[in-house]
């Protein structure tokens, strides 16, 4: 398989800029079609969901699917500042080469971290209610990795999810161990990469989390004691 680099220079030969995933390649054009996650998100959940059974199609999902229209103001506000204080914001500081740069961005991790958890003081299951949205997903895929990596590797260390905030653990307890009609185990596929293969080695670990002692690193399960 070619690398990220190859793909980027045979779609463009005169390329010269930073080579990042994710891409999403058309194998018909030979093509990169786009490399921002954001708008890959939409794009898979919009311009492919005709191919799909009706059952399946994201008009007919719970709640409307990832971006109903009613709440696509409310997405889109949260998606903004989560963006750039939470999924963007682990790394401005932990790659941050100054004591002053590492305070200005952990601290507004923080507060969003607050108001995240504010949020979910409605009582609901998910950010926005009753139903999975874009929201959570985009969310979801910092704070499976916050205790484990970010927290011990980036200095994001003023407050844990498992010990600190406890409607975002239990929020990501349930996506973390879902399997049922709503996610349909999009969240469980992939824990076993973040937890056995990928955190392990930012850690310099040569075992998995998971098998080296269970829920004492993985999410536990949303009803256990853990």
């Amino acid at each position: 398989m070619a690398g990220i680099s190859a793909l980027y220079h045979h779609a463009d030969p005169e390329f010269s800029g930073r080579f990042t995933v994710p891409v999403l390649w058309d194998k018909k054009l030979d093509t990169i079609v786009n490399n921002e996650s954001s708008e890959i998100i939409r794009m898979l959940y919009s311009e492919f969901d005709h191919l799909l059974p009706p059952e399946l199609r994201e008009e007919n999902r719970p709640g409307g699917g990832l971006y109903p229209s009613q709440l696509r103001s409310q997405i889109d506000d949260i998606n903004d500042w989560v963006y750039h204080t939470v999924n963007n914001g682990v790394y401005k500081t932990g790659f941050a080469t100054t004591q002053e740069s590492y305070e200005e961005n952990l601290f507004p991790l923080f507060k969003s971290l607050d108001r995240l958890e504010d949020i979910l003081g409605h009582g609901k299951k998910y950010l926005l209610g009753d139903h999975i949205t874009e929201a959570d997903v985009r969310l979801y895929t910092t704070l499976v990795r916050f205790d484990v990596a970010y927290h011990p590797v980036f200095l994001c260390n003023l407050k844990s999810v498992r010990h600190d905030y406890p409607r975002l653990n239990l929020w990501l307890r349930r996506l973390y161990w879902d399997e049922g009609d709503e996610t349909r185990g999009a969240f469980t596929r992939p824990r076993s990469l973040i937890y056995d293969t990928t955190v392990p080695g930012t850690l310099g670990l040569d075992t998995g989390l998971c098998t080296r002692g269970g829920p004492a690193h993985c999410p536990g399960r949303p009803y256990s004691t853990r």
